[in-house]
């Protein structure tokens, strides 16, 4: 919502598909956690290893799909590759990591009485 700024007014002239693919990618974020936590973190598989399938799958799946769904041509300089290693690597790849391991600890706590 920060990024979108919905109390500076609607501006119908931007890209509001691109607001909503903003908004869509933080609802798969909370999906993907809810089922991380139902599926995969008792598993035996390595956080590392976790997330890093879990980015790769979605790579692949958005070059796929970019040639299909990109409006205009996509132009990919150093910098905008770096910013998506940066944002995929640094950004979810931390934090699938960081929540699997709290998964896991949680999940070996005894309940409480």
């Amino acid at each position: 919502m920060v990024i979108i700024a919905p109390w500076q007014g609607l501006d119908l002239n931007q890209s509001l598909v691109a607001q909503f693919a903003i908004l869509g990618a933080t609802a798969c974020y909370g999906f993907s956690l809810a089922y991380m936590r139902r599926f995969a973190a008792q598993t035996g598989m390595s956080a590392l290893v976790f997330a890093f399938l879990n980015i790769g799958i979605a790579a692949v799946v958005m070059l796929l799909l970019t040639p299909v769904v990109a409006l205009g041509p996509v132009r990919l300089d150093p910098w905008i590759v770096a910013s998506l290693l940066a944002l995929g690597c640094l950004g979810t790849g931390v934090a699938y990591i960081w929540n699997q391991n709290v998964l896991r600890a949680w999940g070996r706590r005894a309940p409480r009485p």
